[in-house]
């Protein structure tokens, strides 16, 4: 006979059981009964900051407080103590997190998302925090992150790494006056760790003018230390760097003899450390590195509408991975895209018209050709035809980078 428990259920019923338990965590006032190798492996940090605590002597002096008379005993008793402070989180996120080291789901909620990330930060729940930054990114109003960030900079807000985190990632959005205007009031630790993401998909070209630009006005050269110069383009290369004195000109020839000899490969802007361009047209049933086939799912939520209409306005287009490729109607997976929901279908499309690798598209609808296409920009939506005929030959692809939740 069957009890119908999974392995799972009973790993859950340990949380919190004093029999159990050989810690005893102490949070804001509420205790909770926990197992150090559950800790070890799901809470690393956690049990780290438990091993690392000073021990409690064996012998019981007299002078003890009440609370360190009992953390005492229960020393004596194999059992470790550990008391920690954390005033922004309340009891209902702390039993949350602590609870989901026992394997049960935890929902994050806009309300809740900062108390969580915080603690399940302090403990190493990798899986819990990086779940905290997606959420976070999904809900972000990119016009007013900027202003957001430098708020929380200015007020040590417990959100500024969670906004200058989304801020790294899309740098190539803002304008390039408001951005240089935010970067040059950072200070020397955060301008270091913005030019030293690898999560950058701007060009190495704006991360060096924003590299400039914070020098000039506080004069620390070691700003230019992680700038990559064989990412530049041979035109930031030969107008700024050749005279710039504080980049070692040796290094400077080095890189500029490299990138002659395959120069071939370069274009002004220089290379992203990511995809550069979050969109892109190509052969439907074609696969590209670092892009995919946009599903129905992302194209209907608004951050899609909202990313796609900023690249597209700023590049006058999008970018072909395609080459002499003559693009009839626009898909998704599985079915046709239209624009601006009116009586007739009113498709996404290209008429024939030729699209070159790397050149930058002009899309058009039924209804709008390429020059008045801009007005549907952020009217997108997902068709009820399945895309199965031979007109059905362009799909629009989405960097793999980009989060459309």
């Amino acid at each position: 006979m069957t009890t119908g428990l999974t392995l799972l259920d009973t790993f859950r019923s340990l949380y919190n059981k004093p029999q159990f338990a050989d810690v005893i965590l102490t949070l804001n006032d509420s205790k909770y009964y926990l197992m150090s190798p559950v800790l070890e492996q799901y809470a690393p940090s956690l049990y780290l900051e438990l091993e690392s605590q000073a021990t409690i002597p064996q012998t019981t002096p007299l002078d003890l407080t009440p609370e360190q008379l009992i953390a005492s005993l229960n020393t004596l008793l194999n059992k470790k103590t550990l008391t920690i402070s954390e005033p922004k989180i309340t009891k209902e996120i702390a039993d949350g997190v602590i609870e989901s080291i026992y394997g049960k789901p935890m929902d994050i909620t806009s309300s809740h998302l900062l108390g969580i990330y915080i603690l399940s930060t302090r403990f190493g729940m990798k899986d819990l925090s990086t779940q905290c930054i997606d959420t976070f990114k999904k809900n972000i109003k990119l016009e007013t992150l900027l202003a957001d960030c430098q708020k929380a900079l200015d007020e040590n807000s417990s959100m500024k790494a969670l906004l200058f985190s989304t801020v790294i990632d899309n740098l190539d959005i803002f304008p390039k006056e408001k951005l240089l205007d935010f970067t040059n009031k950072l200070c020397k630790t955060d301008i270091l760790q913005l030019t030293s993401s690898d999560q950058l998909s701007c060009s190495e070209d704006l991360v060096y003018e924003i590299a400039d630009s914070w020098f000039k006005i506080h004069l620390d050269p070691t700003i230019y230390s992680h700038i990559k110069l064989d990412c530049l383009s041979p035109h930031i290369l030969v107008s700024h760097v050749k005279r710039n004195p504080q980049i070692d000109h040796s290094t400077y020839l080095k890189v500029l003899e490299e990138n002659y000899i395959k120069s071939a490969s370069y274009k002004r802007g220089g290379i992203a450390r990511k995809n550069k361009y979050r969109f892109a047209i190509g052969a439907y049933r074609a696969s590209y590195d670092g892009y995919h086939l946009i599903t129905k799912k992302e194209v209907e939520t608004s951050k899609f509408r909202e990313l796609f209409k900023s690249e597209y306005t700023r590049l006058k287009g999008i970018r072909s991975l395609v080459n002499d490729y003559a693009v009839q109607l626009v898909c998704c997976q599985d079915y046709n895209l239209g624009a601006t929901r009116v009586t007739c279908k009113n498709y996404l499309k290209g008429s024939h018209r030729k699209a070159y690798t790397n050149q930058f598209f002009q899309l058009e609808t039924s209804c709008n050709l390429p020059e008045t296409f801009f007005v549907e920009l952020d009217t997108i939506y997902v068709t009820n035809d399945n895309a199965n005929t031979v007109d059905d030959n362009t799909g629009l692809f989405v960097s793999n980078d980009v989060i459309l939740e």
